[in-house]
């Protein structure tokens, strides 16, 4: 037993250790993930800074380059749009000129290169340092897109070479900017002269390199059409493998470049949407965690050795008190329940739990022996309440089979009335008992009040008209059995019966669809009643004894069955005029629109609302 003990002592104590060790582990691991997150969203933004500025330099420099009067100037001038025509002094002076306003630009803003593209005749055009022949801009990344984009007047940006100052046989990558300045000749011949900023690609790709947060990871940074322009790589296999992967990738999903997977994180720059994507390898990044890893197991451990020597030991002790019951227990199940023997505890003065077991377990043995005298008593209680519930199934049966004997035996010797009386007093219980269900149609609900009606007329002499106004598709909804008779008793029961005086009454039922919902009018011409006495009739509770129960019981359980937004309105006085309301006239049928004498009478008005439901569902809403 002490084993069974130990591991229920001991294991939900380690399961509840292993899920606050792994939830304390993944809160750890989500908040150390989360800082490494944001410092590479950090470092990205700090590269943004720095190179947002070196490209806002170079277009600002570009746009000086553009507006330089000087410049328009030298490229306007006709003898330097025609280079065949000029001789070597001439293309010296222009240029030295030239040369002049880059230099100057050069000095202005330290640390980028300016030049132009200039025709392939001109001599200078193999200067190399600021002047390139326009051939050479064929030797550029899509050199297509690029003249189309300068032919229209727009910026773009390459990756150009150029030789570096002071040392000829070097050179470098720049990332340069280019824009076109456009002179139209006398002639009407427009001239593009491409001028280019550029900074050094090893400044930037060091920006880009200072970016990385994990060791090992790889940034690079392409423009609008994800066309990689720089990167931390300088291989150009590794650049063409980041280029199929920029316009795919989304933030902290895992991407494959070459045979490695990495995190990717893209951040566009503030300047000009161009984007900084950061791929993080997913090893070295998991690998910042491991230290979680290492302590989860070792605390797990620990913990696990601590917690199953003290279940051991709690164990063993209860075990033993737990065998020393269990044996009273197996005296009890041989047959000794009227023993009354007193339980002598293993441990004097002790209190806890167990003590008062053993103290109770004798007083248990009490109760089980009246419990069993009980259940004998009860049993016999059951077996009187089930022979009374079947008298009441055999009871309606022998009053409905008694009735059908009244009503064949009337027919028999020509009791025609009597036959009738007896069908229909048949006809009425069976429709108000419904076989003990508490949904109906609406169609067997009015056969039902047709019955009442009929059984009344025998005792009034056939002085009750009854009018039905329900459509045929109404009638193949249901209502709660019993609904509308009650209104149709009180009609007659406080009409003609409290008034000797009134000698006939009229009653009409009309029914419409509103909104989802049935609503039932029953009207009367008899004397009417006040508001004061409409609602205590409306709100009488069952069992109450108010004289008005059958209504508020059937508003109380139409209420219960639908809601509160449902049940019974009486209408005031002043909005009955006998039969019917004038309003209501063009909306009902022509049989409640019947004249008659007795229209000067108040009469009595009262509304039905319930849910139109069909039968099925009505039972399932109210649990028949």
């Amino acid at each position: 037993m002490w084993q069974k003990m130990l591991l229920a002592y001991s294991l939900p104590l380690i399961l509840l250790i292993l899920v606050v060790l792994l939830c304390a582990t993944m809160y750890l691991r989500s908040r150390t993930e989360t800082e490494v997150r944001a410092g590479a969203v950090q470092a990205q933004i700090q590269a943004d800074s720095f190179l947002s500025q070196y490209l806002e330099s170079m277009d600002f420099i570009l746009q000086q380059l553009q507006g330089n009067r000087d410049l328009e100037e030298l490229l306007a001038d006709s003898q330097t749009a025609s280079s065949g025509s000029k001789n070597l002094m001439e293309e010296y002076r222009e240029y030295y000129s030239l040369n002049y306003i880059f230099q100057k630009a050069e000095v202005d803003n330290n640390g980028y290169r300016v030049g132009m593209y200039v025709p392939d005749e001109a001599l200078y055009a193999i200067n190399q340092y600021h002047f390139f022949p326009a051939s050479a801009m064929q030797t550029a990344d899509r050199p297509e897109v690029l003249e189309q984009t300068l032919r229209s007047g727009q910026s773009a940006y390459r990756i150009m070479t150029m030789k570096e100052s002071g040392n000829p046989n070097t050179s470098q990558a720049y990332l340069t900017e280019l824009a076109p300045i456009v002179i139209t000749e006398p002639s009407g011949l427009v001239r593009f002269y491409p001028v280019q900023v550029g900074v050094r690609a090893a400044q930037l790709r060091q920006i880009l390199r200072n970016a990385r947060t994990i060791e090992g990871s790889l940034l690079f940074l392409s423009d609008e059409e994800g066309h990689v322009l720089l990167s931390t790589e300088e291989e150009e296999d590794a650049e063409n493998n980041l280029a199929v992967l920029a316009p795919a990738a989304k933030d902290w999903t895992i991407v494959t470049v070459g045979s490695d997977q990495y995190y990717s994180l893209t951040h566009l720059l503030s300047v000009n949407g161009w984007s900084l994507v950061s791929l993080i390898p997913v090893t070295r990044f998991r690998r910042q965690f491991r230290w979680l890893s290492w302590m989860f197991g070792v605390m797990v451990l620990l913990l696990v050795a601590a917690t199953a020597g003290i279940s051991y030991v709690v164990a063993r002790y209860y075990s033993n008190r737990i065998v020393f019951l269990n044996e009273r227990m197996k005296d009890v199940q041989s047959g000794e329940i009227t023993a009354h023997t007193r339980i002598s505890l293993p441990v004097e003065g002790s209190h806890d739990e167990m003590d008062t077991l053993y103290r109770n377990f004798d007083y248990m043995i009490e109760e089980v022996q009246k419990l069993l005298k009980a259940q004998y008593r009860l049993g016999r209680t059951v077996s009187e309440t089930e022979m009374k519930a079947l008298q009441a199934q055999i009871n309606p049966h022998f009053l409905y089979n008694t009735l059908d004997l009244i009503n064949w035996g009337a027919m028999d010797y020509g009791a025609d009335e009597v036959a009738s009386l007896a069908r229909n007093l048949g006809q009425f219980y069976r429709l108000s008992l419904n076989h003990g269900r508490s949904a109906i149609t609406i169609d067997d609900e009015l056969r039902h009040v047709q019955s009442y009606i009929n059984i009344e007329n025998a005792h009034y002499g056939g002085r009750i008209e009854l009018q039905l106004a329900v459509p045929d598709e109404i009638r193949e909804y249901a209502c709660l059995n019993i609904t509308l008779q009650p209104f149709v008793e009180n009609s007659i029961v406080h009409g003609m019966g409290d008034h000797a005086d009134i000698r006939g009454c009229r009653i009409c039922i009309d029914a419409e669809l509103q909104d989802g919902d049935i609503l039932f009018t029953v009207t009367d011409d008899g004397p009417g009643i006040d508001s004061d006495t409409a609602q205590n009739i409306v709100t009488a509770k069952p069992g109450s004894g108010n004289k008005g129960f059958g209504i508020g019981n059937v508003n109380f359980r139409i209420k219960l069955c639908y809601g509160d937004s449902y049940g019974v309105t009486y209408l005031p006085p002043e909005e009955t005029t006998g039969i019917l309301q004038e309003d209501d006239r063009e909306r009902r049928s022509p049989v409640c629109q019947e004249p008659n004498e007795r229209e000067h009478r108040p009469g009595t008005r009262v509304r039905i609302r319930i849910q139109a439901l069909h039968l099925e569902e009505l039972e399932k809403l109210v649990g028949a």
